[in-house]
């Protein structure tokens, strides 16, 4: 039984950082920063509620990402675990830039290039506002 999910993560795309300035700012240009400042995660189902009683329980999500002028969904692999004070939901997906209609960046003529595939992590914090 799927389990309908609301609500929606917002992340300024000139708060990624690569730890070096030159790749952050080709990164910010790749994405079309000045013209889609935003990226937006919106959650929609799971695949079924997660066992709040366990201290760990694994589901699968769909969730759709607004980046750089385009929506795409996705599904996504969560690890929900409990925490004295409420309840961690941690993820990551392998994306490519072409998922969004990107082409990676380049530096030096084409020497150096970024790989069309890029990893990302999320943890968000659910706090229990019942206790």
């Amino acid at each position: 039984m799927q389990a309908t999910m609301t609500g929606s993560v917002t992340v300024e795309i000139k708060s990624f950082d690569c730890k070096n300035r030159l790749l952050d700012n080709d990164l910010r240009k790749t994405l079309k920063a000045d013209d889609f400042p935003l990226m937006t995660i919106q959650f929609l189902e799971l695949e079924r509620l997660p066992d709040v009683d366990s201290e760990v329980d694994f589901l699968s999500g769909k969730v759709q990402i607004d980046l750089a002028g385009k929506q795409r969904q996705f599904y996504l692999r969560y690890a929900f675990n409990k925490t004295p004070n409420g309840y961690l939901l941690k993820g990551s997906r392998a994306f490519k830039f072409a998922d969004f209609d990107l082409t990676p960046p380049k530096k030096v003529g084409g020497l150096i290039r970024v790989n069309d595939d890029f990893d990302v992590g999320f943890t968000l914090v659910l706090i229990d506002t019942e206790s």
